[in-house]
This record gives structure tokens, sequence and C-alpha cells, in this order.
């Protein structure tokens, strides 16, 4: 990511015409599938210019690439010039876009007329027309691939049903096993998945079983004993849950590992309950009480393990520090929160106050700990590890917060619109002087020239010091995940914006200054404001630039590995990595989301 000073909407491609000297009445409007189309007046020049992003399968009926110029006669050019139309034909235009008839009738008959594409910044090294085509193919491929990675009935990965490997690779490196961490995070995606068609009436049963596969085969795994201990529930013994993972048929991994991890039970309680909530939420022949079973015998073992452990020194996700850990706090609390609306129904008043007292504790842990100066630290006194404290594992520590459901986190949790999380993506993004993100950099330089827009994504790993190389020790490199979960968070961001009441104002200040400096000058941007919708369009772009990082470094079929190469770009490590998969299909999720709420793009 760069900055060279460009702030404005973007250098208009359009060369005969310069909205800022010629134009001084701009109107925004929506056109069919959230396209936007500016309308700029003049009453000293004797022609209207409509702009249409670029590109959309709807734009690309009236614009031939670059321009598709309407007339009579349907002439089609490619250089950026006007020319008259009739008042009916741009009557009919008008009515086609589905545009006010205010903002641009009546016209004198003749008015000329320049349709043209609003030049969206270069922040994608293939044009927005393909980037789009790769996306949707992608997103549907990243899917794919997860369910590929999940035993269920009518799968031929040999898997028993329920088991969800993090990745097939059994060699160099050996992930072939079921972590209990990988496996909740990505379970959560094909729960928002089902979430997604069941708000739209549709109730998938293939996805409803993978589901209760992998609920039935976490519950058979809660009762195995293990290098961290066993389960005894009538004693209130749980020390077993705190286990990594284990072996495809179901039992122990007892080699040597970095034990306990304390995230798992977290992360599971919340895809359990996020599966039952969507089931009483759409299903009109289920209620709360069909899952008391699922509450008793699964969520509250994971509930006591959190009340009994959340304060003791655990492995973090990556699995290599023992210490306190921000990621493994945040998905903690978020746990208890979302047990405490389950115990209220089942009338379980004990499990209720205990989950609310904890939580309120863990939040105090985290502001204590975590929440020091002008930025966030993923572990507890960061520097005794070597570490600078900026971490991929913060962004994904406030993603757990909202993105069920897309809905924005309540209370105290944090979240990625937070100030002190905005004020870590700069730090952290510019802590990755890879060679392959100097190499992007300069193809953006010498694709574009001086049409650059000033900000272009780069790849990101999991912290600057990292060290492995997805087989052994040497160079740390860019990671899928930590790519697309940045990517989430901006798309987060802009969603959070894109929400505001017209009459909230941004108030930009010293720790949130270096991030939305980079788009915007001003220090307050009303949301009513042509300045804020450019901030709102920025921020997709920079989401999509970092998209456009994983475009370029996965394979030709769309398969993804762990980490690709800080030299070269080639992918290496753990080859079909499930999180990888989850998270970008979760990123291109969040950006689906945002473009719902804004009109800067389809």
């Amino acid at each position: 990511m760069r900055k060279d000073g460009h702030t404005a909407r973007g250098k208009s491609q359009c060369r005969t015409v310069s909205a800022k000297k010629y134009y001084h009445n701009k109107t925004r409007a929506r056109t069919h599938g959230a396209e936007v189309t500016v309308l700029l007046f003049s009453d000293k020049h004797d022609f209207l210019l409509v702009q249409v992003p670029t590109p959309s399968l709807f734009c690309y009926k009236w614009l031939d690439c670059a321009i598709l110029i309407l007339t009579h006669t349907h002439t089609h050019t490619h250089t950026h010039t006007h020319t008259h139309i009739p008042t009916m034909l741009l009557q009919a235009f008008v009515s086609v876009l589905a545009l006010p008839g205010s903002l641009a009738l009546p016209l004198f008959d003749q008015k000329p007329l320049l349709l043209a594409p609003y030049a969206r910044p270069n922040v994608t090294l293939i044009d927005a027309q393909k980037f789009e085509l790769w996306l949707a193919q992608q997103t549907h491929h990243a899917f794919e691939s997860v369910l590929d990675n999940v035993g269920h009935q009518g799968s031929n990965n040999g898997l028993p049903v329920g088991v969800v490997i993090a990745s097939p690779s059994k060699t160099a490196p050996d992930y072939y096993y079921q972590w209990t961490r990988d496996a909740a995070i990505t379970m959560d995606s094909v729960v928002r998945r089902f979430y997604d068609q069941a708000s739209q009436g549709i109730l998938n049963d293939t996805l409803s079983n993978i589901i209760m596969g992998y609920i039935e085969t976490q519950g058979m795994l809660q009762h195995v004993s293990n290098p961290s201990g066993y389960f005894d529930w009538n004693r209130r013994v749980v020390s077993g849950l705190g286990e990594p993972k284990f072996e495809t048929d179901g039992s122990a991994f007892t080699g040597h590992w970095g034990r306990p991890q304390n995230d798992g039970p977290a992360l599971r309680i919340k895809t359990i309950s996020h599966y039952i909530q969507t089931q009483v939420e759409w299903n009109e022949t289920a209620s709360l009480d069909d899952y008391v079973y699922i509450y008793k015998s699964m969520i509250l073992p994971d509930v006591e393990y959190i009340l009994q452990y959340w304060d003791q020194p655990t492995f973090d996700l990556w699995e290599e520090l023992e210490g306190y850990h921000l990621f493994t706090s945040q998905v903690q609390f978020n746990a208890l929160i979302n047990v405490v609306e389950l115990a209220r129904h089942y009338s379980d008043r004990e499990t209720e106050s205990r989950c609310t007292f904890t939580a309120g504790s863990i939040r105090q842990f985290i502001k204590t700990h975590f929440e020091a100066g002008s930025r966030l630290n993923a572990q507890f006194e960061p520097r005794s590890f070597g570490r600078s404290g900026l971490d991929s594992s913060i962004f994904l520590a406030a993603l757990d917060s909202v993105r069920w459901e897309s809905s924005i986190a309540a209370g105290t949790s944090l979240k990625p619109y937070d100030d002190l999380l905005i004020a870590t993506i700069m730090p952290y993004v510019h802590s990755f002087d890879y060679p392959i993100n100097h190499q992007r950099l300069a193809e953006f330089e010498e694709s574009f020239q001086d049409e650059n827009p000033g900000y272009v994504a780069v790849g990101v790993g999991r912290y600057a010091e990292d060290v492995y190389d997805g087989v052994g020790t040497s160079h740390g490199n860019p990671w899928f995940i930590c790519t697309a979960t940045i990517a989430e968070t901006i798309f987060f961001i802009a969603h959070h914006l894109a929400q505001q009441s017209s009459d909230f104002v941004l108030e930009i200040n010293s720790l949130t200054k270096e991030f939305y400096g980079t788009f915007v000058s001003s220090d307050r941007i009303a949301r009513d404001s042509e300045e804020y919708q450019h901030l709102l369009d920025r921020l997709v772009d920079l989401g999509d630039s970092f998209l456009d990082v994983i475009r370029e470094h996965q394979a030709n079929n769309g398969d993804m590995s762990e980490q690709f190469n800080r030299y070269d770009g080639f992918m290496q490590g753990a080859e079909k990595l499930t999180w990888s998969y989850g998270s970008f299909w979760s990123a291109v999720r969040a950006r689906q989301e945002v473009i719902k709420g804004t009109s800067g793009r389809k």
C-alpha cells in the first residue's frame, strides 16, 4: 500500500471533459443493480455528461469496453466525445436507468449527451469487469473447496462424516488432522451460507446435514481423553477440551504439540449456537426446545471450560506462543455473550449469571492487557516474545465479533471499526516489507503510471517477525488467510459507515487519521456529503485490491495453499488449506453486504 498524494475520486479517463472545471451542479442517483449515475449539468455549456461505474453487465449494454455514445443512429466509438440526442431517446434512456425524471428532464431537444464510465481507480491488475468475473468464479470455488475438506454423505474424500481437515496435505507439512479451531471457523462459514439461503426461503438440507454431522463428531471428540486432559461432566472435569487437534478417525493425537489452546471451545460454541439460531429463525417447524440436548451436552461443557480456564496461559492460534492473547480472550468473551441468550431461554439462571460475570471480567482483562497506547497488541507484553504485537490475529478477533449475519456487535465487544483497531491497520500492513510487494507496486507504476490512485494493497502475513515457511523455519511469507482478513476488515469498516443515518458526521482523530487520510483530507465528513460517498467507494476499492493480491497468487484452477512465497509469489505450505478458502469466502460475503448498503457498485 502506498500513498502519493492522490486523494480525488480517481483520475478521470474522460480526457475531453473536466468535471471540476466545467460543472457546478452534480447530482447522484441510484440505478438498476445499485449502480451509481452521476449527472453533471451546466448552465453555460451545452451538453450533459452521464457517468456510470465501470463495469457491469448492465452497463455493457451501453458501454463497449470504454464508451458507447447514445445517438439516434447508435454510433459506437472508443473516444470520449459528445453528440446530440433527441429528447425522446434521452427520455427512454433515463427511464431504463430508473433515474428520477426531475434530475434529467425536461431537457431541450437536441441536448448533447455524453455517456462515459466514471474512472474507478486502478486498484486491481486486471480490469474491473474481469475482476468481477473472477470474483464470482472464485467465490463459488472457495466454498466448494471448503466442503471438499469435510466428510459428509456424498463426498469422495474418504473422511468420516463430520470430520473437517485443515488440509489434505499429509507430508511436508502434515495437516491431515481435525483442529477444533479450524473446524469451528470453517463450519461457521457453512452455517452463514445456510443462513443466507434460509433468509431467502431456502432451507438447504444438504448443508444442514453437513453441519449436523460436524456437531455430532465434535460431541464425540469432547469425550476423548488426550494429552491435555479428560472429560468427566459429573465432576465438572473438562480439561481435555483444550486439546487443539485430533486424528481423522476420532482418536487422540499424542505427539508433541503446543497445549492447551483455549480458543477452540469458544469458537465451537459460536458455530453451534449460530446454527441453532438460524434454524429457529427461519425454519417454521424448529424451536429452541428442539436443541436443548445439544445445549446441555455440548455447549455447557465448553462454557465450563471457558469459565475455568479463561485467565490461564494458553498457546495462541498460531500454536507458537504460550501466554495471554487478544484473539483467545476476545472469542471467549463473544462466546459467553452468545450463551447468555440461550441460557435465558432455557431458564438456566446459573449459567446466565456466571457467563455475564465472567464476560465482564474478560472484557476488562482485554482493555488492561491488549488496548495499550495508540493501537492494539496481539499478545500481553509482546516484546517479551521478541514481537511488535502487530499480528493478523488482531483483525481475526475483531471479525469474530461482527461477521455473524453481518450485524453489528453489541456492547463492549471489539469491533473492526473501533478507533484502536483502525489505528492498527496501517502499521500492520506496512510491517510486511516483502520483495513480492515491491514487485506489485512496481507493476502498478509501470501499468498505470500517473493514473495510479495512490493506494495499492499488498500481501500480508501473520506477523512481520514470522519465520515459519510452511514446512520449516526460514522466512515467513504472506498468507491467504491474512490477506483476506484485512480485506474483510476494510469491507466491514465501509459497511459500518454506510449504515449511519443521514445526520451522522465522521470525526477523524489522531488514531484514525493515518488510515482515513489515505482517501480523504477533511477531519469531519458529513454522511450526506460527496466526500463521504467517495470514502465508501475507496474503502471498497482497497478491499478489492487485497482480494486482487489473492487472485495474483492462487493457482490457475482457484486452489489456495497456506502461503505464497515472499520472493517469487508461488504458493507453498499446506495445499488446499480449508481456512484459506473460508477466509476468502467470508471476505467476499462482507463485500457483498457493504455493496448492498452503498451506491458504489453493482
